[in-house]
Order: C-alpha cells, then structure tokens, then sequence
C-alpha cells in the first residue's frame, strides 16, 4: 500500500529529536519512504539526490528542522519564495 510522504507528526519527530544526529535519521526515514513505488506523490529523484547533499552540509537540527519544514511547505504550494529550497527548484516545478 502506498502511503503520504509525511506528515506534522514526521517534522515533530525531527524536532523533538535529541540529537542532530538522531534528527537526521528520521528525515532519511522520510526521504526514503518518498521514492518512487512507496509514496502516493513521490519526491523526483533529483530532489531527494538534492535533500541526501544538503543533510551532509547542514551544521545544526535547527538547520535540518528549516529544511524540513520548507519542503513540507512547498509541498502544500506555500514555499518560502526567497528561500535557498524555493531558488533550487523553481526551475524544475516548471
């Protein structure tokens, strides 16, 4: 059965999280149950090539929690516009 990429309860998870490290396995988690074949909508695989590079860029959960919260935003038609997330990938939601 396919399923919903995520959800608010996947994002509070990543910010409860009580380490960055432990916050950065569950957005794997969720980027990997967004791949083709798993997800209702799934994530292109240029963006999650895209979301696995910028996991090892990021310094901070607070980074992480941003990053999550923007694709979760965008996702629902409400990205961020001046965001560095929304700059990425305007060419590609065209």
């Amino acid at each position: 059965m396919q399923q919903v990429n995520f959800d608010l309860e996947d994002i509070a998870k990543v910010q409860h999280a009580k380490s960055f490290t432990e916050a950065k396995n569950n957005f794997i988690k969720v980027i990997e149950k967004s791949t083709v074949g798993k997800s209702k909508r799934p994530i292109s695989p240029n963006k999650i090539s895209y979301y696995y590079k910028r996991i090892t860029e990021l310094d901070s959960k607070k980074d992480l929690v941003s990053l999550f919260w923007n694709m979760y935003m965008a996702g629902e038609g409400l990205g961020v516009p001046n965001s560095s997330y929304q700059k990425n990938f305007n060419s590609w939601s065209r």
